[in-house]
């Protein structure tokens, strides 16, 4: 059974985003496991897989503000990155599956303000129980094989739990069932259903509003 743990990762970070949002999609749950055991799990070769790297189904470009083609939303991110949001439809593969990248799923909220629904885009609802594909990281665990639920990142390099994190960089996955992957510090890519469905720990603090269900690793 999946227990999400609140942790910081730097003392300059700001505090995370807190609502005592009602969930309404499928329960999904997070294994319990020790934060020092996840953080020593983590490789020395980390790297980071920026949301703007280049997009196939989107013919390798990536969304800017320069870019003439492509309609775009840009503002600073709850973690104080810059987000460039394509506010059009985002491209599909051969199976109909959406190309998503964790830009496409955040949306503008203060740092440390409180998580509401209201928050979310209109193009973000559109995402709710659409089949996805989504770029990321596994979050390093004790658990090195036989992974069949895990928190999938945007980044290796940051908490995605803590001070500083941003609610939206992150997805809580489980695998399709009968099926597993292993861990790898290298960028993957994740198949699934998508739903909005915050996860709320007791005193209301919500610490990840997306799941991908019957999902599998490419």
């Amino acid at each position: 059974m999946f227990v999400v743990m609140t942790v910081g990762c730097s003392s300059d970070s700001p505090p995370a985003s807190a609502t005592s949002a009602n969930a309404t999609p499928p329960d999904v749950t997070i294994e319990s496991e020790s934060l020092a055991s996840e953080i020593a799990a983590k490789s020395s070769n980390s790297s980071s897989l920026d949301a703007t790297l280049p997009n196939p189904a989107a013919g390798g470009g990536t969304a800017s503000s320069d870019a003439n083609d492509v309609d775009v939303n840009k503002f600073i991110g709850q973690d104080g990155r810059e987000r460039i949001v394509p506010t059009g439809p985002p491209p599909t593969d051969s199976e109909g599956r959406l190309e998503l990248t964790f830009d496409d799923l955040s949306f503008e909220i203060e740092k440390g303000g409180d998580f509401d629904r209201s928050m979310l885009t209109d193009r973000i609802k559109t995402f709710d129980g659409a089949d996805v594909r989504l770029r990321g990281f596994i979050r390093p665990s004790t658990r090195q094989s036989n992974i069949q639920k895990f928190v999938f990142v945007r980044d290796d390099k940051e908490c995605c739990f803590g001070p500083g994190a941003a609610i939206y960089d992150n997805a809580l996955v489980s695998l399709k069932k009968g099926t597993h992957t292993e861990y790898t510090v290298r960028p993957v890519v994740v198949t699934g259903r998508l739903y909005l469905k915050e996860y709320v720990v007791p005193g209301g603090m919500v610490l990840s509003i997306y799941r991908i269900k019957n999902g599998k690793v490419e």
